[in-house]
């Protein structure tokens, strides 16, 4: 019961999503930063939800990264909201 007072209810759509993240900044944090960056549509009307630790993010860009390795499942997704595919990209910085 106190978990449904502090969590949302698992929202149908990764749209649904992107909405209580925005009214939420503080539900998600890295490094007291937000790690939610954004819900993307494109222009097939598909949703896309973007996560980032602005922290890392501005390491890799001053200190350069050589690395970057992309990574897509299809088979360990989550399935509330339903989702079809999982992209995950790593950097490499400083060989870690």
């Amino acid at each position: 019961m106190a978990r449904r007072k502090n969590i949302p209810a698992l929202p149908s759509t990764l749209l649904a999503l992107g909405e209580i993240l925005d009214a939420q900044h503080n539900l998600v944090q890295c490094n007291d930063h937000q790690f939610y960056q954004g819900c993307i549509v494109d222009d097939f009307g598909k949703c896309h939800v973007m996560f980032a630790c602005p922290e890392v993010v501005n390491k890799v860009v001053l200190n350069g990264s050589t690395e970057l390795h992309a990574d897509a499942t299809f088979k360990v997704v989550p399935s509330m909201p339903k989702c079809r595919q999982l992209f995950i990209i790593h950097m490499i910085l400083q060989n870690h």
